[in-house]
């Protein structure tokens, strides 16, 4: 039996996406490529005219050749996979669609290990290596980057949306180089991923009878895969049985289930525009699991109790991207409500401007159009218009909306609880004759400054009874530190957790050192704290030390410790940046 990449990763991996419903095409079979896309021309012409019954494949392909060339990495080819007037895949059913793989498909100077095409258009590549082949994954990121960044291949990572990179061996956060990763085209962020859900793996049946929805070219599983050990001349002995939880294996299944890439491929991919520059980005695991779990409650709320809001928690660690996941939630509910015949209008409610600019500079940059409420009368027009829409492209939109600009006049600026400026009442009178509107208030930081009791924040986001609340947090109040305020009680359940410590296995988040004062240091500072608490008549406590911690003398003395000690940290590990 041979021992190598063939045997021991390739080929078990064609077997499991056979398992998965994947029709496997020898390349000795000569299929009908265009050499220019590697796109399989019967087959797309097949999906695309059962598709559209009434419409030309060639004039749907020459359209997606033309936007192949463009300079933007692709993204007016994904805009027309998904926005196109022809449907070029039914993501809302993916058995209605033909999934099919190759191996070794050559495209100019290099071969992918493994293409997956969907109607005919190679979407997903893999490249897999041997198990503890050294530096296989490294050799991988650095060969995916050279082919990206050389004009020749454009076409071919315009049209590529998805990238799996395997050795077959388990996540080792010790040893980033090894274990099963996932990324995009154009991106050398290579990310691990962490399944949550048990997977059916099950094929869709064969189609046996006239109404059936599955239009694959099923052949037997035996079939197929006798079809791979052909290809590369093997015998069902030369290849080790490999079960399906793999580390290959089960980055397949995540990624390549029908069902499931549909998803991915729908929801998961943005484009960034910075000044001239765009970017192309996939979302982690942590934010389709939390877009999962916000879908499938719409589904119990909205197809079982439609009087029933819905309201939760989506608790995720800090910098894990929880605006980001917010552009990905307006796509995702937008298309749930269309087939409801309700429009669907966000409001990103956030308590500092600094985050509101963050907030809204990462909304544009996803081509989502941010507009802010500017004062009292506009956030009640923008509350009482039923219209989604501001801009005259019809681009998408949401309202950011900062708390803090809606305290009183004679407020105190420290108040983290604003009083109220907008009674109960003008914004219920805003909102009438808006029935086929859904609201969808998503609140930032939601474990800060949001006092549920007869505070503008909580008349805001009561306005509306059927209004959708989704509170992001990285460190929700809990009940027993927070008695009514907190987080749970305001807005309910958790929807997704994501913790500090499985950021920092993705390597998300760097890892927090605690370090103990050097002793001179600290004798100094105490030294400082109590001159300072002598001069001061200050009888509460919490007062007096905020006024200590304040003090130009006592940060200067802080200041001076952290200065010296990370010149000694650069010193000490040969870092002069």
């Amino acid at each position: 039996m041979p021992h190598n990449e063939i045997t021991r990763v390739q080929v078990p991996a064609l077997m499991h996406l056979a398992k998965l419903g994947y029709d496997f095409i020898p390349t000795n079979s000569k299929p009908n490529l265009d050499t220019a896309t590697n796109i399989l021309i019967d087959s797309f012409t097949q999906a695309f005219e059962r598709l559209n019954p009434t419409k030309n494949a060639k004039d749907s392909l020459t359209e997606m050749k033309k936007r192949l060339n463009y300079n933007d990495l692709g993204k007016s080819f994904y805009e027309y996979l998904l926005k196109s007037e022809h449907q070029v895949i039914d993501f809302d059913n993916p058995n209605n669609n033909l999934y099919e793989m190759m191996a070794e498909l050559p495209y100019k100077s290099f071969r992918p290990d493994i293409t997956l095409f969907i109607n005919g258009l190679p979407l997903v590549n893999i490249e897999v290596k041997q198990p503890l082949a050294g530096k296989g994954i490294k050799e991988e990121r650095n060969r995916h980057i050279k082919h990206y960044k050389n004009p020749e291949n454009k076409v071919f990572y315009n049209l590529a949306q998805i990238w799996l990179f395997s050795d077959n061996l388990p996540y080792d956060e010790n040893n980033p180089d090894q274990g099963a990763f996932y990324s995009t085209s154009y991106s050398p962020i290579f990310q691990r991923f962490v399944e949550a859900d048990k997977l059916d793996i099950t094929p869709p049946p064969p189609e046996n009878h006239q109404n059936d929805q599955n239009h694959q070219n099923h052949k037997s599983l035996e079939e197929i895969q006798k079809s791979v050990l052909n290809e590369f001349n093997l015998k069902d002995t030369d290849c080790p049985k490999s079960p399906k939880d793999t580390p290959t294996n089960a980055l397949l299944t995540s990624f390549c289930s029908p069902k499931r890439l549909c998803f991915i491929l729908k929801y998961g991919i943005s484009f960034l525009k910075e000044k001239s520059e765009f970017k192309k980005h996939i979302w982690r695991y942590a934010q389709m699991f939390a877009s999962l779990n916000v879908l499938k409650e719409l589904q119990k709320h909205y197809e079982n109790n439609p009087k029933d809001p819905l309201k939760g928690i989506i608790w995720h660690t800090q910098g894990s991207g929880k605006t980001a996941l917010t552009y990905h939630l307006t796509k995702l509910m937008k298309d749930f409500f269309n087939p409801l015949g309700k429009k669907t209008k966000f409001y990103f409610i956030v308590d500092r401007l600094d985050l509101l600019e963050q907030a809204k500079n990462e909304f544009l940059k996803r081509g989502l159009q941010a507009h802010e409420a500017e004062n009292k009368e506009d956030l009640s027009q923008k509350l009482k218009s039923s219209s989604v829409f501001e801009n005259p492209q019809g681009n998408d939109e949401i309202i950011v909306v900062n708390i803090q600009k809606f305290k009183s006049p004679n407020e105190d600026p420290s108040d983290s609880a604003p009083k109220e400026i907008i009674s109960k009442t003008e914004l219920q009178e805003s909102i009438q004759n808006s029935h086929d509107l859904q609201r969808v208030f998503i609140i930032d930081e939601a474990h800060r400054s949001y006092d549920p009791k007869g505070c503008f924040y909580a008349n805001l986001i009561e306005c509306d009874k059927t209004a959708i609340k989704i509170a992001l947090t990285g460190t929700p109040l809990l009940e027993d530190n927070a008695q009514d305020k907190a987080t749970k009680k305001t807005f309910g359940n958790y929807l997704h957790t994501y913790s500090y410590t499985e950021s920092i296995k993705d390597a998300h988040t760097l890892t927090l050192q605690l370090e103990t004062i050097e002793t001179s240091y600290k004798e100094k500072l105490q030294e400082t704290y109590r001159l300072l608490q002598e001069s001061i008549t200050i009888e509460d406590i919490e007062v007096q030390k905020e006024t200590i911690f304040n003090d130009e003398k006592y940060i200067k003395a802080m200041l001076s410790y952290i200065i010296r000690d990370l010149l000694k940290f650069r010193q000490l590990n040969d870092n002069n940046e």
